[in-house]
């Protein structure tokens, strides 16, 4: 039995948010679950864990434009069932509460979520006698997500791309997406709806097909 509460995250911040341009300062996540290891025929041992799991009070801070990135009080992932061996996903529910975000667009056309990975800070700069690795396989592992669910979230983007400059401040962003899998034949569902700055309501429904 596995029951975690409220483990701070920032001491492992080294480990983290290495090679990218993302400072965290604050989170907490939470387990409270099953976890089994067994050995398995290869080296790595087969690991599956089932239960319920949350990160609290999330700050992450966007280093490369000197701004707060992403920030939430809660996200609960519900009935988790995870497995390493084979490899596989699957929740009943994932909410995610009182979230923030900020998206900016650069005059070069580059989202800031690219411009904090490693390989993208990187562009430009690999050696050239690097051995080329061949791509991973576009095969996706099981995942089963019963409900994904967002509460009061903000989302504010920045498109420096466009002339001129254009800025969206999405407010009481919520919805939900129902039914997401890796199964090519499934469709999910989704309801989005939100306001700009706090007036124009914006709604999205629709299904799709991840």
């Amino acid at each position: 039995r596995l029951d975690l509460k409220r483990v701070e995250l920032r001491p492992l911040q080294a480990y983290l948010t290495a090679g990218t341009g993302v400072s965290l300062r604050s989170a907490s996540v939470s387990l409270g679950g099953e976890l089994n290891i067994a050995a398995a025929k290869r080296d790595t041992p087969a690991v599956r864990f089932r239960g319920d799991a949350s990160i609290a009070n999330l700050i992450a801070v966007d280093t490369v434009n000197d701004t707060d990135f992403l920030t939430w009080k809660r996200l609960a992932l519900d009935s988790l069932d995870v497995r390493t061996a084979p490899l596989s996903l699957g929740a009943d529910r994932i909410t995610l509460s009182d979230f923030y975000s900020r998206l900016i667009l650069s005059p070069e056309g580059r989202l800031n979520f690219r411009e904090l990975t490693a390989a993208e800070a990187a562009t430009g700069a690999a050696d050239e006698s690097v051995a080329t690795v061949p791509p991973p396989s576009t095969d996706l592992p099981p995942i089963r997500v019963g409900r994904i669910a967002l509460e009061n979230g903000n989302v504010q983007f920045s498109d420096r791309f466009v002339r001129p400059n254009y800025d969206a401040n999405l407010t009481e962003v919520g919805g939900t997406l129902e039914g997401l899998s890796s199964d090519p034949a499934s469709v999910a569902t989704l309801a989005l709806n939100a306001a700009i700055d706090h007036a124009a309501p914006v709604e999205i429904n629709g299904q799709l097909n991840p």
